[in-house]
Formats: C-alpha cells, sequence, structure tokens
C-alpha cells in the first residue's frame, strides 16, 4: 500500500480597500502526495462569496504524467462579484508555499471547466476570480478551495 501524505498550507489573504472582509480570513488548503499508478477525487469548497458553487477535480497519475480535470457548477460571471473581476483562475499551491497558475476555467453558462497537466507529484488546488488570466500571483478573491480527497485507486 502506498502512504499519501496531507499537509496543511496556510494562505494569509489581506483584503484590499473597499474589499470584502470575509476574505481577510486564512483559508488552508490541503496538499496531496500523488503515488505513481493513481487517481482520485477532490472535492472543491464554496467560500462566502458563492456559497452554492460546488466543483470537483479528478487527478489521474500515471507512471510520468499527472492530468488533472477540474470541473466547477454554480459560477456566475466574476463580472457579477466585481466590474474589475472577468475570469476564473486555477491555481496550485505545492507544499512548500510556491504557487502556480494552471490554467482560465473556461465558463459554460454557470459550469466552470478545465484540463491541465502539470509535472508537481504533489500539490492543493484553489480557483481565484481575476481581472484577466494573464496575472502571475493569485487575487484575494478566492471562490472555491480543496477540501478533501476521495480514496486513491490503483489504475488498472
Amino acid at each position: 500500500m502506498k502512504l499519501i501524505t496531507v499537509l496543511w498550507i496556510a494562505m494569509w489573504l489581506t483584503p484590499a480597500a473597499g474589499q470584502d472582509p470575509a476574505t481577510s480570513k486564512v483559508n488552508q488548503i490541503m496538499t496531496f502526495s500523488y503515488p505513481m499508478e493513481s487517481s482520485g477525487i477532490i472535492h472543491l469548497s464554496p467560500t462566502n462569496r458563492l456559497p452554492e458553487t460546488k466543483g470537483t477535480v479528478r487527478v489521474v497519475r500515471g507512471s510520468i504524467a499527472i492530468n488533472i480535470d477540474v470541473l466547477v457548477d454554480h459560477m456566475p460571471p466574476a463580472q457579477n462579484l466585481n466590474e474589475n473581476l472577468n475570469t476564473y483562475v486555477v491555481w496550485l499551491i505545492s507544499p512548500d508555499g510556491e504557487v502556480r497558475k494552471v490554467g482560465e476555467l473556461l465558463l459554460n453558462g454557470d459550469s466552470g471547466i478545465l484540463h491541465t497537466g502539470p509535472n508537481w507529484g504533489a500539490f492543493g488546488i484553489f480557483v481565484t476570480a481575476e481581472p484577466d488570466n494573464c496575472g502571475t500571483v493569485p487575487s484575494t478573491v478566492v471562490m472555491a478551495s480543496d477540501f478533501c480527497m476521495g480514496i486513491l485507486q490503483p489504475k488498472r
């Protein structure tokens, strides 16, 4: 049986002037180590901004590649949150705190989807609302983050 390491990473979020103080709390994002030849499901937990948001992340790790499929439901257009926000972006955080943008969550109605293949074997995941998809640092407008994981299953 392969060991799964779970670490908690705390992200301090300081609200910008005039921003909702609900985002000034600490968000805890779990990072998971994915053994080779395994798969699992991460559930995304909504924040106070969009409590009806639901999301899942399917992770499949082969002997070399990792594939991630993100699906988030009940996401209104980002402009509904703030006129300066235009899109949703998916980010990964490593166990040592490095943050990496992995792509824009493309909306179809109120559902967002993203497929990506990062090269990290351990990470946490979260979604933010952003002015555009060009930023290299996530905004403080966190919409959803990981909170638990389904059982890792060996690939057959």
